[in-house]
């Protein structure tokens, strides 16, 4: 019966956790959703340039900040538009990557049993 007294009592002093941690897959594809979103936020305010006639960049804003006067509209037409467009595909590819990761990979689950000291 110490035996078996003996056993309860290691028993009693374990702990049990449970250890999330992420897969390889899901790094991964969290890694390149984070390359595509730090291009997506660079793409939103970089400044946009249209060469002139003469050779001179026009200066035609960012995507985030669009000229506002009727020149600079005519003169650098969709250029800012198609900036936006390209922060959103950027974007959105990011966020299909790591949500397309997860449902994929998904985590990893382990039971670890600790001895208390």
């Amino acid at each position: 019966m110490s035996e078996q007294g003996s056993r309860a009592d290691v028993d009693s002093h374990r702990a049990e956790r449970v250890v999330v941690s992420l897969s390889r897959g899901l790094k991964v594809c969290l890694t390149l959703a984070a390359l595509l979103f730090a291009a997506a936020a660079f793409s939103l305010f970089v400044g946009l340039q249209k060469p002139g006639q003469e050779g001179f960049p026009f200066l035609c804003g960012s995507a985030l900040h669009p000229p506002t006067d009727d020149f600079p509209k005519s003169v650098c037409g969709y250029l800012n538009r198609n900036q936006q467009l390209k922060v959103g595909w950027l974007a959105s590819s990011g966020l299909i990557v790591a949500v397309g990761g997860f449902a994929s990979f998904g985590v990893s689950r382990r039971t670890e049993v600790e001895r208390a000291h």
